[in-house]
């Protein structure tokens, strides 16, 4: 497996993800554990979100609103 170096500011907190989407911090924790958004719990157990992931999961439902593509129920937190 290939090591991929992260920095700390590539990756946000669920409490940031919930407000830049306007969820609630517990519909994003939900869409971490079933593999919506890229992240890692941190040894205290918080959940760590790939900035990446966040960006294309705007980016997806963007393209899906505009009608370039369909919208799946597991699209839809």
């Amino acid at each position: 497996m290939e090591k991929t170096n992260f920095t700390k500011n590539q990756f946000i907190s669920t409490g940031g993800v919930a407000k830049r989407l306007g969820l609630s911090s517990v519909t994003v924790q939900k869409m971490v554990d079933e593999g919506v958004l890229a992240a890692f719990k941190t040894m205290g157990g918080h959940r760590r979100v790939l900035l990446e992931s966040v960006e294309n999961f705007e980016r997806d439902i963007a393209r899906q609103l505009s009608g370039g593509g369909d919208v799946k129920e597991r699209d839809v937190p």
